[in-house]
């Protein structure tokens, strides 16, 4: 059985590998190899599949590709897996496909605008986040470091949809997900 982060990497190998043995798992405790330039069959592909995954964590950027990022990490697989066809294939979508991307992508802003709230830091750089899911709090430390600073910080938020609990997020000066 092959395990898949639950996240744009785990997406791109899901796509690429049309396995029938696998399962998802929580994307932070995650440490396979990846490299996009081992699995990826054309150029054109992995410098799309590089888009993605630099994309990840934000919250700016074109929408359909923006829309998949988002989509894989809130744990809607069937939702991602289409824009990321649209996306590759370079099909023109519907505009019901770009209303699903805007409308991901909207609700994803509407969750991580207000947690910049000073009354969420308890103390100097301690962020009190347990009620936001985990899958969230890449896209609160890009907004972050955009808006207020490049300090280290600690945050606790609550746990991931695969793996429940609270979980301890130390975001150094120069954070890298993972």
């Amino acid at each position: 059985m092959i395990d898949y982060p639950l996240d744009v990497r785990g997406l791109i190998l899901f796509h690429l590998a049309k396995t029938q043995d696998y399962r998802w798992v929580e994307p932070f405790g995650w440490n396979n190899e990846f490299n996009i330039k081992s699995i990826t069959p054309s150029s054109e592909c992995s410098k799309k599949l590089y888009r993605l995954l630099e994309i990840d964590g934000s919250i700016t950027g074109s929408t359909i590709p923006l829309a998949i990022t988002i989509a894989i990490r809130q744990g809607l697989i069937r939702d991602s897996i289409l824009l990321l066809r649209v996306y590759l294939e370079e099909v023109v979508g519907s505009p019901a496909i770009y209303a699903l991307a805007l409308s991901i992508i909207i609700d994803l802003r509407r969750q991580v605008i207000p947690l910049l709230n000073p009354s969420r830091e308890l103390r100097q750089n301690l962020w009190i986040l347990q009620d936001v899911p985990s899958w969230l709090i890449p896209y609160f430390i890009r907004r972050f470091r955009r808006y207020v600073g490049s300090q280290t910080i600690t945050i606790i938020s609550g746990g991931h949809i695969l793996c429940p609990g609270e979980k301890i997020w130390i975001a150094e000066k120069q954070f890298t997900q993972g």
